[in-house]
Order: C-alpha cells, then structure tokens, then sequence
C-alpha cells in the first residue's frame, strides 16, 4: 500500500484488494524477510434476510420469526473454499422495552461451508431466544495465513476480513 495516501484514500485501497491475488512482504535492510501470496475473499457487500418484515417505516429493525428457519442471501464468492461464520448476538435488549430485561449476553456461530449466496438458518440457530429480543446477524468471510518463525523466532498472521451485519427483532 502507497505510504502517501490519507484515511479516506487508504480506505479505498483496501477496499479494491478485496477478491484479487495479493502479495504482502515485509522487508528489512532491501531483503525480503517474509512474504505471503494469496486471494483476498470478495467484500461482503449485500446481506438479505428473506422472510423478514421491517417493524415500521421509520425503524431499521427487521422482525424474523424463531419458530421457522430463516434464509439469509449475500453477495457470493465462488473462488472462496473457505467458508463462511455467521454470529447471532444479543444483550438481552427486548424491542419497545423500557429497559434491557434480566436476559445475559447469547452468543451464537454457525460455519457455512458453500459461498454460493444463500444459507438457510435452522430455527434450533435461534433456541435460546424470547420473544421480542433484539439480535444482530453479522455474516464473516475471510483469508487467513500464518507463517511461523521466519527463521529469526517471529511468527506472521496476514489476514483479509470482510464482514457484514443486520440488526432484527424476533418474534
């Protein structure tokens, strides 16, 4: 990445990486010390959840139901053999509640093997919610790479994260 490029402009580099073949390297003293090639997963751009209904015009929240799977669509990647990792979160949050109930942090993961666009959430994904409570559904798709002990005792991660999310109310 260009040294001489501001916030903005660092952005929009990255952002271009994202599903081309890249090639990261550290150097020291003009010699290549390490250095990884690998596709960067396409960005996750869109995540759709079909069988949701907005609560009301004027509120980004989405009412999915837990009794029944819910399919989720987003922007596939075909080149990408790594999967996907979809989270559920909630702190308990009830919507139109006049304060959080005594409900703890719910932590949820599910691995999505095929990158083609489209996972149908089995409604057990959803068991240890109530009615009413708000979750946050965030899709990651990611490149990972470790190069360990670069002959001098120092270990490398190089890792390309996209990751996209949506805010719903369950009923």
């Amino acid at each position: 990445m260009p040294s001489n490029l501001n916030e903005k402009e660092g952005i929009e580099f990255a952002k271009n990486l994202f599903g081309q073949e890249v090639s990261i390297f550290l150097e020291q003293a003009g010699k290549t010390v390490v250095s990884s090639d690998f596709r960067a997963p396409v960005l996750l751009t869109q995540f759709d959840v079909l069988n949701s209904s907005l609560v009301s015009p004027s509120v980004d929240v989405k009412w999915i139901s837990i009794e029944e799977d819910v399919t989720i669509n987003w922007n596939a990647d075909s080149l990408n053999k790594n999967g996907l990792v979809l989270t559920l979160t909630s702190q308990g949050d009830k919507y139109n509640a006049r304060k959080p109930g005594p409900i703890e942090t719910q932590y949820e993961a599910a691995f999505i093997e095929d990158d083609d666009g489209e996972y149908i959430i089995p409604n057990s994904f959803f068991r240890n919610l109530t009615k009413d409570q708000l979750i946050n559904l965030t899709l990651y798709r990611g490149k990972f790479d470790y190069i360990k002990d670069d002959g001098q005792g120092h270990d490398y991660k190089f890792y390309a994260l996209s990751e996209i999310s949506g805010y719903f109310a369950v009923r």
